[in-house]
């Protein structure tokens, strides 16, 4: 006879191939309906139609949106909480598709002298409450940099700065953008790259029709190498009477710097056919949104042009037992550790999957340990709130996940109270289905 403890293992091998077979018939289930035609309006918004995305694309991240002139005014600090400055603007490339750099202004304590600095995009990032972005570069270091000044705008963010790059995001910066790298008298084709300019801009069509102008430009934030989506343009009736916007692809807008225009081949009626209300920001990330956005231009969706993957279908399949992420749990490298929250973020176990509490503790050993619980929803539910300071003990598997060794918790103890987030071998204490109808009440 086997022992006790091997048979409880198959059985729980059993269980979890189940539960992945379970799975698959249901994806492939979905697949064809929505390949024949059969989704029904309830169905689409439980789980909205997706396009396939190539092979080599799958591994990058789900867009989200924002508006680039909210960066503008935005302070910059580094790892040591230093502040560095404010942003003065952003800068596009050539072909203003994308943001180049951008210009970092330093000013003394009263604001009478500044300097300005061409940081490229991608060696910024933003902080986690997104109030502020981040250079990796110590203020003593940053004051000895040479800078620019207002009269000579450079074609490319500064070299000095790819130290703070990786080596691919380095190689594709370069790729992307041309120009010497030093401040030079501004040339005319420069005219209209910044953010600043482009807003307001007249948008006219090839007959010369007035269709509006350039209220915001959106950009998508959470990849490097900060492409841009969306223009919003104001198409308001005559004499301000009242005020429609509208969402236009940024690649359907052609950028004239020598008209001082933005041309954009169409025309008013089809403009208004698709209105865009400040309310549905968010909704530009979502497929089922921006695809007839995108339809109305005869555009290709960008997150196909730049390999996003927008808005998976169902948003917890990496948290139902038998995922890969789950997998990770192995039973075998069970660790216990107890020690001092010192922060408390969210993590997505694949791209577009929903969020879970990521917790950063320091243990007894003054050893600082990254740990992964549940979904957010579900901690939610437990009430599990956690706070910096809170002394804890964890216990989970250990765990790489991509290179980062984590801790995957399977329960967390807090002032005597434990909350169970998983049994020993890994399966999931949450009902995934339960967290999907919570998800639609929430209208998340």
């Amino acid at each position: 006879m086997f022992p006790s403890t091997y048979r409880f293992r198959m059985i729980s091998l059993c269980m979890i191939a189940i539960l992945v077979a379970s799975g698959f018939a249901q994806a492939d289930k979905f697949s064809r309906e929505n390949k024949s035609g059969r989704v029904t309006e309830k169905k689409q918004k439980k789980a909205p139609i997706t396009r396939k995305v190539p092979v080599q694309q799958k591994m990058i991240q789900a867009a989200k949106v924002h508006k680039a002139e909210a960066i503008i005014g935005m302070k910059v600090t580094n790892g040591q909480a230093e502040s560095l400055g404010t942003i003065k603007d952003l800068v596009t490339n050539q072909e203003h598709n994308r943001i180049s750099y951008a210009a970092l202004e330093q000013s003394d304590v009263l604001g009478l002298k500044s300097k300005l600095f061409a940081v490229p995009w991608p060696a910024l990032r933003s902080s986690l409450d997104g109030k502020t972005m981040i250079l990796d570069v110590p203020k003593s270091e940053f004051d000895k940099a040479e800078g620019f000044t207002k009269s000579q705008w450079p074609d490319r963010g500064s070299q000095e700065w790819a130290g703070r790059m990786t080596r691919s995001q380095f190689k594709q910066y370069s790729s992307q953008v041309s120009g010497p790298t030093k401040g030079a008298q501004q040339p005319a084709q420069f005219k209209l790259r910044r953010i600043s300019e482009l807003v307001g801009l007249a948008v006219k069509n090839k007959e010369g029709e007035s269709l509006g102008q350039i209220q915001s430009v959106i950009f998508a934030g959470d990849r490097n190498e900060g492409q841009l989506v969306y223009g919003i343009i104001d198409v308001g009736e005559p004499l301000g009477l009242s005020k429609k916007l509208a969402a236009v692809p940024w690649r359907a807008l052609q950028i004239r710097p020598a008209l001082d225009i933005a041309r954009l081949d169409t025309d008013k009626a089809k403009i208004v056919k698709v209105l865009f209300i400040p309310a549905d920001m968010t909704k530009l990330a979502q497929r089922n949104y921006a695809q007839k956005i995108h339809d109305n231009y005869n555009q290709t969706p960008y997150w196909e042009v730049f390999g996003f993957v927008v808005e998976p279908a169902d948003p917890f399949l990496a948290w139902q037992a038998g995922s890969a992420y789950n997998m990770s749990f192995d039973p075998a490298k069970i660790t216990t550790a107890t020690g001092t929250v010192q922060s408390v973020g969210t993590f997505q176990p694949s791209p577009g999957a929903a969020e879970g509490v990521s917790v950063k503790i320091k243990d007894d050993s003054g050893q600082m340990r990254t740990i992964q619980a549940g979904p957010k929803a579900f901690a939610d539910k437990l009430g599990m709130n956690l706070l910096f300071g809170d002394s804890i003990t964890v216990k989970g598997s250990k765990a790489l996940i991509g290179t980062r060794p984590v801790i995957i918790a399977s329960e967390i103890t807090k002032a005597g109270q434990t909350y169970k987030l998983r049994n020993n071998n890994g399966m999931p204490a949450w009902n995934t289905q339960q967290l999907r109808n919570s998800s639609q009440k929430l209208g998340k």
